[in-house]
């Protein structure tokens, strides 16, 4: 027959964290802010070319427009013209 086993004996002990002071001020929070804006500029520009691209073949080739097709040459597997 199987001998009881309390809570007690099951759950792990708890052990305090030893605090650690940084030195230097913690920058990580600013540096993923700016990085995620970059970002946010890049993808604007990409969509701001993809849109001249498509309004320029809509109008039937008047108008301006960037060499090629933005941004999707990079990434998509369509044939690149």
């Amino acid at each position: 027959m199987a001998t009881p086993i309390s809570v007690d004996q099951l759950s792990p002990k708890k052990t305090n964290k030893i605090l650690v002071r940084r030195v230097r001020p913690d920058r990580s929070q600013q540096v993923r802010q700016t990085v995620q804006w970059l970002f946010v500029a890049l993808n604007a520009w990409i969509g701001l070319q993809f849109y001249l691209w498509v309004r320029y073949y809509e109008r039937g080739g008047v108008g301006f427009m960037f060499l090629g097709r933005p941004a999707l040459k990079a990434g998509c597997p369509l044939p690149a013209s």
